[in-house]
C-alpha cells in the first residue's frame, strides 16, 4: 500500500493508480526492486558464511526471514494486479459480473493446480525434507564435536 500511495502522490507515467496497466508497471517495479535486494541479502549471507563469524547462523535466519517477507510483498502487488485484471473483465459481462468472476476463477484453478501440484508443492516438500536432513546432520556433528572435547578437557 505504501508504493501505491507513492504512485497516487507523484502521478506516476501519467496512469492512474488504480488502472490494469498501472498495477502491472508496480508490479513489475516492485519485483525488479525485490530481485536487486534479494541478491544484495544473499551476499551478505554469503560473506557471513565465509568469514565463519559467531553470528552467520543467525545473519542466515535473519536473511531468510527477510527474503520471505520481500517475496511476500512481491507476491500480494501481482495478486492485486491480477485481481483488477479479473474484475475489469468480468464487468464485461454486465449481466452476471460475480458468476464471471468466479467461472473465470475456476478455469485458472483447474488449469493450475495439477502442474502446482506436480512441481511446486513437491519441490517444496522435498527442500523440507532437505533442510530437516541437514539440521539432524548438523546436531549429530555438534554433539560429537562436544564429545571430542570432553575427555580432552577432562584429561587436564
Amino acid at each position: 500500500w505504501g508504493s501505491r500511495y507513492a504512485w497516487m502522490a507523484n502521478e506516476v507515467l501519467g496512469l492512474p493508480v488504480t488502472s490494469i496497466p498501472a498495477r502491472i508497471v508496480l508490479a513489475l517495479a516492485l519485483s525488479l526492486l525485490a530481485t536487486w535486494a534479494i541478491c544484495r541479502l544473499d551476499k551478505i549471507s554469503d560473506s557471513a558464511k565465509l568469514a565463519k563469524s559467531e553470528q552467520a547462523h543467525q545473519t542466515e535466519e535473519l536473511v531468510e526471514s527477510i527474503v520471505a517477507s520481500i517475496s511476500l510483498m512481491v507476491g500480494f502487488t501481482w495478486e492485486h494486479s491480477f485481481d483488477g485484471a479479473v474484475t475489469d473483465m468480468a464487468m464485461l459481462n454486465k449481466a452476471h459480473p460475480a458468476v464471471t468472476k468466479f467461472c473465470m476463477g475456476l478455469v485458472v484453478v483447474g488449469l493450475l493446480h495439477i502442474p502446482w501440484r506436480r512441481y511446486i508443492l513437491r519441490k517444496a516438500i522435498d527442500l523440507e525434507a532437505l533442510k530437516k536432513t541437514r539440521k539432524a546432520a548438523e546436531k549429530a556433528r555438534n554433539k560429537e564435536a562436544i564429545g571430542m572435547q570432553s575427555p580432552a578437557s577432562s584429561a587436564a
